[in-house]
Formats: structure tokens, sequence, C-alpha cells
């Protein structure tokens, strides 16, 4: 690909905007405010947890292993493999 390329990501653009908000916020906000990941559904959770891994978006990392805390007895499994998979060991024994 060239420079000109646009590189696409395999990641959802719903999952994508979440946490391209964690890094800069939209235009349109004049106060910046993390987005809120509580309430989302959980396929878009996880994904943006994955993706804020996956991308090294400490922002988004920290708000959403924080919120894995209180998701825990909803999402057992899904807290598990994510703390499993990055290394999260007291959040993923509590999980277990």
């Amino acid at each position: 690909s060239t420079e000109s390329e646009p590189i696409r990501l395999p990641e959802h653009s719903d999952i994508l905007e979440i946490l391209f908000q964690f890094i800069e916020p939209p235009s349109e906000s004049r106060n910046f405010r993390r987005p809120n990941v509580v309430g989302l559904e959980s396929t878009v959770f996880f994904g943006v947890a994955e993706a804020a891994e996956k991308y090294i978006v400490y922002g988004a990392i920290n708000v959403c292993i924080t919120s894995m805390w209180q998701i825990i007895d909803e999402y057992p499994l899904e807290v598990l493999n994510h703390c499993t998979k990055h290394g999260y060991p007291e959040l993923g024994d509590l999980a277990a």
C-alpha cells in the first residue's frame, strides 16, 4: 500500500469509532470526556477492550478493565478470556 491508500482495519467501525474517541475527542466537543463504555452491548464492549489492547490505547484499556470489575458477574467467561489473553491474573481469577 502507498501513503495515499487507506489502511483497512479488521475491527468493525462502531468499535473503532469508540476507540478513536479515547485518542481524539469529536471535533464538536469542547470538553474532553472519555467515552462511557458501561452499558455498551457486550460484543461492542469486549471488541473495544480487545482493540484497545491491540493498538495500545492506555486510556481505553484502563476504562475497560475497570468496567470489567463491574460486569464480571454478568459476563464471567468473556472477562476470563480477556484477562487470560492480556495478563490480568487478579481479575481473571475472580472471573474463574
